[in-house]
Order: C-alpha cells, then structure tokens, then sequence
C-alpha cells in the first residue's frame, strides 16, 4: 500500500495506520466499522469453566478497556469498541437491547471465585480448591502481535485475582482446529 502497489488493504494493525498517515498523507485509510470480534472461548467441557459464575468471575477480572487503550488505541484515535457477548460491535443493534457488559471488579472476582470454592487456602498468592491450583493455558495463533501482547495483559490481570494462566502459542492451522473441535 505504501509503495503503491495495491488500491486496498483490509485488516491494517493500528500501527500501520498511524505510520501510513505520517508517511503517506495521499492515503486515504477509511474506517469500514467494526466488523471483527476477538474473544476468550472458554472450554465447557472443563468443570471450572462450566461454572456460569466462575466465567463471571473472569469477566470481572478482566479489564476490556486496558486491554482496548492498550491493543486498539493510538493518540486520540479508538479502533475498537467492547462487545457484548460474540455479536461484533457492528450487529450490536440487533442482539437484545438492555444487555450491559459486566464491569471490571477485582473483589467481585474474588468474591464469586470464593463462593464456587477457589480460595488462596496456603496463601501463595494463587487460588486453589481441594488441593489443585486454578491454572489453564491459554492460547492463540502464534504470529499475531496483538493477540500475543493481550495474553499477556491477561495473564497478568487474572494474577491479581490470584489465577495462574499460562501461555500457549499454536501455529495457526492448528490453533484453529483447536478451536473448531472445541
């Protein structure tokens, strides 16, 4: 795009877009909404995150906006708004009116963790219930600088609610048939 060779690029990064405005001022870079969605597919199948309030524990625990102003933001620019629920922000007319995303709240976090059992019972810092830690991996394709940075904000988000996430980078043909196959 920047050497002129191609009319169209979909998908820019936000760095890309900021150094094509300082760089090429005669491109026109046009925001076509907001068509893509990342999200954390939690396993169903593993008890803990069958748990509806254990799920609602993470969501507290997780701070979309820094996540946002981390990965999505530069200057004054925001290219992203938070989703709620797995309808891009751009069907968010369409869903269920009145349905609010739950805010970022460590102690509730903690709070919902203790009440389905997870607590620190040996003070290291990390949950636990009858005697096994509250870890998972959590993954993505590998490649993917933004997906990347976020599994680190993560990790560190849900440490402080004392949950121990490791991080797991798959090429991306078998991160997606990971994922297909649940």
């Amino acid at each position: 795009l920047g050497n002129g060779t191609l009319d169209v690029l979909p998908g820019l990064q936000v760095e890309d877009v900021e150094r094509l405005r300082r760089d090429h001022p005669e491109i026109d870079v046009v925001r076509r909404g907001k068509r893509y969605l990342d999200y954390i597919a939690w396993n169903l199948e593993d008890e803990r995150f069958a748990d509806v309030e254990v799920r609602r524990a993470l969501a507290h625990a997780i701070d979309v906006d820094t996540l946002i102003g981390a990965l999505l933001t530069s200057g004054d620019q925001r290219y992203a708004s938070r989703a709620v629920g797995t309808v891009s922000p751009e069907l968010q007319g369409v869903g269920q009116p009145g349905i609010e995303p739950l805010a970022h709240d460590p102690d509730r976090a903690r709070q919902l963790l203790a009440t389905a059992g997870w607590t620190d019972s040996d003070d290291d810092g990390w949950l636990d219930r009858e005697g096994e830690r509250f870890t998972f991996t959590l993954s993505t394709n590998a490649g993917n600088p933004r997906r990347e940075q976020a599994q680190l904000i993560l990790q560190e988000q849900l440490r402080q609610v004392g949950v121990d996430v490791q991080i797991s980078r798959l090429e991306g043909n078998v991160f997606y048939q990971r994922l297909r196959e649940h």
